[in-house]
């Protein structure tokens, strides 16, 4: 092979490695979901224990280009036993094990965009917005960002207890995802 072709090779391969998508390594320390939901007389706090990310940008920074976030069913929490267990039981943890989050595009300019994604949660797939905002502080990332899901949406029945406690359809989601681009 011509020393000339070589050299092009080598060149056009180091332009797309250096065009590649960076990834978002995500501090698992400093990120998180949490999850709120009001309940006749109180609200309901709760967070995910453990979740994976994935996030991709482009070379430039900017805006993810890709994303995905899941979670074992099992990793939600509201730091009471007795009631995660029956969270378990209404979300069927055995029969849909994983919450899945899918970015789709994002829509609009400026330091906050509209996420548009999919949500698999109880085996059920929906089409979701998200605002979201990106900061940075030196090489450190931020998203932060909250939408309200409607748990009927996911097939998930009203829970009444005793005819007078009623927990609320509409769930709140925030998440901040803070981490450095490589």
């Amino acid at each position: 092979m011509p020393l000339k072709t070589v050299l092009t090779t080598v060149l056009l391969l180091a332009a797309s490695c250096h065009l590649a998508a960076r990834e978002f390594v995500l501090d698992d320390d400093r990120s998180f979901i949490r999850f709120t939901v009001d309940a006749t007389g109180h609200q309901v706090d709760g967070h995910v224990i453990t979740f994976d990310a994935s996030i991709d940008f482009r070379p430039d920074g900017g805006f993810p280009t890709a994303a995905s976030v899941r979670f074992a069913s099992r990793m939600l929490t509201t730091e009471h036993e007795e009631r995660d267990l029956e969270m378990f039981r209404w979300l069927e943890v055995e029969k849909h094990p994983e919450v899945v989050f899918e970015l789709d595009s994002l829509e609009g300019s400026g330091s906050t965009r509209i996420a548009r994604g999919s949500l698999t949660l109880h085996g059920v797939t929906r089409g979701i917005d998200v605002p979201v905002t990106l900061s940075s502080v030196g090489p450190v990332l931020t998203l932060t960002g909250e939408a309200e899901i409607n748990t009927h949406d996911f097939r998930l029945p009203r829970i009444r207890r005793a005819l007078v406690m009623t927990v609320a359809r509409e769930v709140i989601v925030s998440f901040t995802l803070i981490g450095r681009l490589e």
